[in-house]
């Protein structure tokens, strides 16, 4: 998970490198994997030590249960084989459903789902892809090892985080290193491709490598990013649809 700390007047030191060098090792994008890793481990934490916490409650009474994104992400979580939490998830949701009952015991619920809050994990994965990005700004503006761990790692930021990162520097000379490397991975995703259309032919006799095989699935979270509730339009949302009255 993304250590979450104040902005300091020094920038790329400590806890900064400590996130940008753990983002590194998740293959992918590191920002969109770091975002989602940060999703799940919040919902650990919820399961683990947060069910009876009034705060991270009031939140989801005030979102009723979370967006639709991390309300099916939470419960991908608590079912995997080393947290299967279902009392902790019942105990939340058993109170969730309890209040929306009442409300549709009476005239509110229409308007209470024209005006949820916003879901709380909507808001640290923001919080989180923000302090992340301005990580990667700090360290490749002053850290050019960094810079040359980024181009050495197997991750590849998407064109959403490459943009937000590209244009915070304020370096020309680190803007264009920083291209330079971008296009350099991005052309070394294409070539796998190439080289698997290549291979597909029954004249050639040389195996596709297994990286070949999936350079395409790359080739997608360079484009869109890796999942995450900030790439898949997830929105605390309104969930009240006006339906059109079929006339007989």
């Amino acid at each position: 998970m993304v250590l979450r700390r104040e902005r300091r007047t020094e920038a790329c030191s400590g806890l900064t490198i400590i996130n940008v060098e753990n983002s590194l090792k998740l293959g992918g994008c590191p920002v969109c994997r770091a975002i989602r890793k940060s999703e799940e481990d919040s919902i650990k934490n919820i399961l683990y030590e947060g069910v009876n916490d009034p705060q991270i409650r009031k939140g989801f009474r005030e979102s009723l249960g979370l967006c639709p994104y991390h309300a099916w992400l939470f419960t991908e979580v608590a079912r995997r084989p080393d947290v299967l939490d279902g009392l902790g998830s019942t105990i939340i949701y058993e109170d969730m459903l309890s209040e929306a009952l009442e409300k549709m015991r009476t005239e509110e619920l229409p308007q209470t789902l024209r005006n949820l809050k916003k879901c709380p994990l909507c808001r640290h994965a923001e919080e989180v892809e923000k302090n992340l990005v301005d990580d990667f700004i700090e360290c490749f503006q002053e850290k050019p090892e960094i810079l040359l761990a980024y181009e050495e790692s197997n991750s590849i930021l998407c064109l959403r985080h490459y943009l937000m990162v590209y244009e915070g520097l304020s370096t020309d000379s680190v803007r264009k290193e920083l291209r330079r490397i971008q296009v350099n991975k991005v052309k070394n995703v294409l070539n796998m491709m190439e080289e698997y259309i290549r291979k597909a032919d029954y004249r050639v006799k040389e195996e596709v490598t297994s990286e070949e095989a999936l350079a395409w699935v790359k080739a997608v979270e360079v484009l869109k990013g890796y999942r995450n509730s900030l790439n898949m339009g997830c929105s605390s949302g309104n969930y009240l649809f006006k339906a059109r009255r079929k006339r007989i």
